[in-house]
């Protein structure tokens, strides 16, 4: 089952593990019983409050004293495949359950901030899948094993500047929606979403009037001044900016004011740029007028040029398909 792989740091993933079974391994009269399926996830450290949800095996639901198995300390699941007492018509070694079937295992996570990478190369989980056979010691691995499944999240960043492009500390923003952390002076980690009724997290520029939002899904948001620069007048309305998917790792990026403070895509002597070797993130240049001018926001001052960066998550599914290795049936 697919999911999107665009998440916030916040968000409850969800990983669905499928695999084809089979009750020998090899063929003919060499062939060995299936005693165990082994799966082991990597669960990186931004994964939190890892909760398996479902088992199922053909039909049936897999559970253990009537729940369903956890991963255990070294992030295994460990499904037994033969009978370790007799029950009814199955005695001890048979199979407990028929050649072929397949099995589901679905769990969910959240995306925490530790260790995530924002944007570049993703944050990887790696599934593997093993099994044991009767009288043979160690696990071994099926074809097609292995499976990673990549989950991403962005960020943005404001830039203030004044008309002629100056870079102005002092001011505060918000976004519309999210509940934010602070990491650094003017970089903060997205914590959550806000609940109805609440209020948005106020976050303050750093010296350079650069204000970074790390963990936002790629899409828009809107940007709200809840304060300007001490003689600057402070944006009435939301500014829009659009997180999106980028695949580097740092930001270089450079745009044009033209004489009344408006964003343009054409070179003017009025140059904003901003570059962050660390982080990539899409860019939102802010512009506010002294006096008692009202600032512009008209024509495509609000537009945003998009730069190398970004990063965010949110669900994820995985088929991981073994294939049969023998042709031997119960």
């Amino acid at each position: 089952m697919p999911l999107t792989d665009n998440v916030s740091i916040g968000d409850t993933v969800t990983y669905t593990l499928k695999f084809t079974t089979s009750n020998y391994d090899g063929e003919g009269a060499s062939a060995k019983k299936i005693t165990s399926y082994i799966i082991t996830d990597t669960l990186p450290e931004w994964l939190d409050n890892v909760t398996v949800t479902n088992i199922k095996i053909g039909d049936d639901v897999y559970k253990v004293d009537n729940s369903v198995p956890q991963f255990d300390r070294e992030k295994k699941i460990t499904i037994p495949w033969t009978a370790t007492e007799e029950s009814g018509s199955v005695a001890v070694g048979d199979s407990l359950y028929k050649n072929g079937v397949t099995v589901v295992v679905t769990y969910t996570a959240k995306v925490v901030s530790t260790d995530i990478t924002i944007a570049g190369a993703g944050n990887e989980n790696t599934f593997t899948l093993k099994y044991t056979t009767e009288g043979e010691e160690g696990e071994k691995e099926p074809d097609k094993s292995t499976a990673t499944e990549i989950i991403y999240t962005y960020a943005l960043a404001v830039k203030k500047v004044d008309q002629a492009g100056k870079a102005l500390p002092g001011a505060t923003f918000s976004v519309i929606g999210l509940q934010t952390a602070e990491e650094n002076k003017g970089v903060y980690i997205v914590s959550g979403k806000t609940e109805p009724g609440g209020k948005d997290t106020v976050m303050s520029t750093d010296d350079n009037g650069i204000l970074i939002i790390k963990g936002v899904a790629a899409g828009n948001y809107q940007v709200q001044e809840e304060t300007a620069p001490t003689g600057y007048n402070k944006l009435t309305d939301p500014v829009p900016v659009e997180a999106v998917k980028l695949s580097t790792s740092e930001t270089n990026y450079t745009t044009y004011l033209d004489k009344n403070g408006n964003v343009v895509n054409t070179e003017t002597d009025v140059v904003v740029t901003y570059e962050n070797a660390d982080i990539a993130a899409s860019v939102l240049p802010v512009v506010n007028m002294s006096g008692t001018i009202l600032p512009s926001t008209g024509g495509i001052g609000t537009t945003i040029f998009y730069v190398v960066g970004g990063i965010l998550v949110i669900g994820a599914g995985i088929l991981l398909i073994t294939k049969k290795r023998m042709s031997k049936s119960n």
